[in-house]
């Protein structure tokens, strides 16, 4: 679309051209083409002298703290909630995200899924275990619309839907203040408003001084970071998370597993997470759900009643550990 505005532009400083070099009796046609490269030279000169997208974040935080700008989305909404926590949302205001009766049968015959039914309301953050192969990955991909379910039906909205797979998924041409914000760009967001939430997002998921980087000068945890912030930008209130910290080791994972809950209690979305980790899923979780072998389906549903936010040393505590024993026992029957 640009490049088809700044060709017009030049056709239009060679057709004004035209007359002016008629009037001094040169030909019209060398007039038009004179004026086209001219604005061709012109614009070239415009796009190399415009300020960079790294130059434009710079000069934005100092602005910011300079002039002790406003705090971010986050920062405010959590403000917002602890003055108003009536507003906080919770499972009364009807489910972000439902199945209902989902299967899913693949062209090649596999039957991945049965009959499934559950849904996560907003505030709550909902984790799904199971074996390998059992269909975890492909209710996301139902949810999302990358695959259409073969029978039952499932609403969510998906204009707010962030989605996090298992792999970071970063274009490696593009830094991370570029990954980041392009979500965003897709929809349509203005230019300025972009970058503020881009700031926001690289701010909340802690890699402020890394927004220069490129992929392959990250670390996995860090990719994982600039994910989770990918998907912020647009401040959805479904979050669907298809095993993202699985390629990482475990101090990272548990670092991780600190920053999405962190997200959590700011943003107040619905979360749909996927893992093998049981003690990730408590760790995390309102609720953990254990689904069969295939063709998977919800075999039981676990409520999990630590308070947020929990502390990393909830996993050394005893009833943490009955939970994790109790659903590792679930799991262990649908193998059997």
């Amino acid at each position: 679309m640009t490049f088809l505005v700044y060709v017009a532009v030049s056709i239009g400083i060679g057709l004004v051209c035209r007359p002016i070099m008629r009037s001094k009796g040169r030909s019209a046609g060398t007039g038009f083409w004179l004026g086209f490269f001219l604005g061709v030279v012109g614009l070239v000169v415009a796009v190399l002298l415009r300020p960079t997208r790294e130059f434009e974040a710079v000069k934005l935080r100092k602005r910011r703290a300079t002039m002790g700008d406003v705090p971010s989305h986050a920062a405010v909404s959590e403000r917002e909630r602890a003055a108003t926590p009536s507003e906080i949302p919770d499972a009364a205001a009807g489910p972000a995200l439902s199945f209902s009766n989902v299967s899913m049968v693949f062209p090649d015959g596999t039957h991945a899924l049965r009959e499934t039914t559950f849904s996560v309301s907003p505030g709550e953050f909902v984790t799904v275990v199971g074996p390998s192969g059992c269909g975890k990955s492909t209710l996301l991909r139902i949810a999302s619309g990358l695959n259409p379910a073969t029978g039952g039906s499932v609403s969510v909205d998906r204009s707010s839907l962030g989605y996090v797979f298992q792999d970071a998924t970063l274009l490696p041409w593009r830094s991370v203040l570029r990954n980041v914000e392009m979500m965003a760009e897709l929809e349509g967001v203005p230019r300025d408003e972009r970058l503020e939430r881009t700031l926001d997002a690289i701010d909340l998921v802690g890699l402020n001084g890394a927004e220069f980087k490129y992929p392959k000068q990250l670390s996995g945890g860090m990719k994982m970071r600039a994910s989770l912030a990918r998907s912020l930008v647009l401040n959805p209130k479904v979050f669907l998370f298809d095993e993202p910290f699985g390629a990482v080791d475990e101090i990272t994972r548990e670092r991780l597993n600190d920053e999405v809950i962190k997200l959590f209690q700011l943003e107040g979305f619905a979360g749909l997470f996927i893992t093998h980790s049981i003690s990730e899923a408590v760790f995390l979780s309102t609720r953990v759900l254990v689904m069969s072998a295939r063709p998977g389906h919800i075999v039981a549903d676990f409520p999990i009643p630590f308070p947020y936010p929990r502390d990393p040393e909830l996993r050394f505590d005893p009833e943490f550990a009955e939970l994790c024993g109790q659903i590792s026992h679930e799991l262990r029957g649908v193998h059997a």
